[in-house]
């Protein structure tokens, strides 16, 4: 017999999530808290766009009062939407947060449990269930704060970020990141707090939604399923950003997964919000998850009229429609016809088929969208490593914001640089840094050196 579910309600501010209610769209600033000015600026920049939550991070001590300032003042102006604190590391700064905004997202990776240096840990069960009575411990400090405001908790499972606890046990896996979550899920529910969001990231498509699929079947089997937020991370910039996007999110929409959503772009965040509305407008009603299998039947041709339509048009309603079949591997072919404005149907053929895992054609480029930690131009290195290097078939390389999740979260790229002291970054191989304290603008020669001096550099 079918059974069908919808998440538990949790509300973040007057904003309700999961069951029957809307999916929610939402974005993240990338000017420093510390700027309150900028920050409330971007903030009602993102809610006009029609944001209905908005993520700051908060990185230091100092950007508590910040943060408070910033709310203060989207209050006085009349935005009463809820934000979202983005917390790594410090247990303090997410509880005094969480006496602050709505909600705060907390990283298991890296919020009280060590983060990951990639070493082995060889823990026996003993020491392993020591660890987490001691991750137990430290939550309740959180918990009360969050229980007596009323505060939602993000769980945020990213691949690449995992403690090496998890990685030791786990490996970087779609299963090491649903651990990982569960791990706490069981804490807050021991504490009988319910008031959680789970979400699991990844720029790999595919491990992201195998992630949110293993999520939700384990929620199931514990008989409390809480509302998921969906992204893709690091998913770029352009038409490759939202292509991946698309693919993910509407791969788990279809499925009945999901509750809110965010498009990570390496761009302004109102792009964020302008496409993730388009995308939402052609997906349609929300749905409830199924045991039964969908059925997937798509022929791999896709039509659009004469009339030239577009490209996030094209991308939202080509993505919708055969995101199961080419995320299944049921699509081995693609054909395009019609007319899409400035853009290359078999270029565009190439990216969805990329984006999906099933033919690589040319480099893949992954890239956060930035935030407040972020303190060299992501946006303008970015666009200029893809112009470079995106002729050498085959290769990953990253650009990635700042050295808190960088290293991790890029550790299955080839090559990439990361944000370190303002204007400067430090060159990667793989989980290796090779050369530090670059400036910005030398980022691209640096990266293209190490590329060529490791025998991977082709002429274009």
């Amino acid at each position: 017999m079918e059974n069908k579910v919808f998440a538990h309600e949790v509300r973040v501010g007057n904003i309700p999530i999961g069951g029957e209610n809307k999916i929610a769209i939402q974005s993240m600033t990338n000017v420093p808290v510390g700027d309150i000015q900028a920050s409330v600026n971007q903030c009602k920049q993102l809610f006009d766009a029609g944001a209905d939550l908005v993520r700051l991070s908060v990185p230091r001590t100092p950007d508590i009062e910040s943060l408070r300032l910033v709310k203060k003042q989207l209050e006085a102006d009349g935005y009463k939407k809820p934000l979202v604190a983005d917390v790594h590391f410090s247990s303090q700064i997410a509880e005094e947060c969480a006496r602050i905004v709505e909600k705060v997202r907390i990283n298991p990776g890296n919020y009280i449990d060590k983060r990951a240096n990639f070493k082995e840990l060889n823990l026996s069960d003993y020491e392993y269930n020591l660890e987490l009575e001691k991750i137990h411990d430290r939550l309740l400090p959180l918990i009360k704060v969050c229980r007596e405001y009323g505060t939602a908790i993000r769980i945020g499972s990213n691949h690449g970020s995992l403690s090496d606890r998890i990685l030791s046990r786990y490996g970087n896996t779609a299963r090491g990141m649903v651990e990982a979550a569960m791990e706490f899920i069981s804490i807050f529910g021991a504490e009988n707090f319910h008031n959680l969001v789970i979400s699991m990231k990844a720029s790999n498509v595919k491990v992201m939604t195998e992630s949110c699929e293993l999520l939700t079947q384990r929620m199931i089997e514990t008989g409390y399923v809480y509302p998921q937020h969906l992204g893709v991370t690091e998913a770029g910039a352009g038409n490759d950003a939202r292509i991946k996007s698309c693919l993910g999110i509407a791969y788990l929409l279809n499925k009945g997964i999901g509750d809110t959503i965010r498009v990570s772009l390496t761009e302004n965040p109102v792009n964020e919000i302008t496409f993730a509305k388009k995308f939402m407008s052609a997906f349609g009603e929300k749905k409830a998850y199924s045991t039964q299998n969908v059925n997937s039947s798509y022929t791999g041709i896709v039509n659009f009229s004469p009339k030239a339509i577009d490209t996030e048009t094209a991308i939202s309603e080509t993505c919708i429609s055969l995101a199961n079949s080419l995320i299944d591997r049921k699509i081995t072919t693609l054909q395009i016809n019609g007319n899409i404005a400035g853009i290359d149907n078999k270029d565009f053929v190439a990216d969805i088929m990329q984006a999906a895992g099933i033919c690589i054609s040319k480099a893949e480029f992954i890239s956060c969208p930035g935030c407040g930690r972020t303190n060299y131009d992501l946006e303008r290195i970015s666009e200029a490593v893809k112009r470079e290097f995106s002729h050498l078939k085959g290769l990953k390389i990253a650009t990635m914001g700042c050295v808190v999740n960088g290293p991790g979260e890029m550790a299955d790229a080839d090559y990439g640089c990361v944000g370190s002291t303002k204007d400067h970054v430090i060159i990667y191989k793989g989980q290796t840094p090779v050369i530090r304290d670059v400036p910005q603008d030398n980022a691209v020669e640096m990266l293209k050196k190490v590329i060529a001096d490791n025998g991977d550099w082709k002429e274009k």
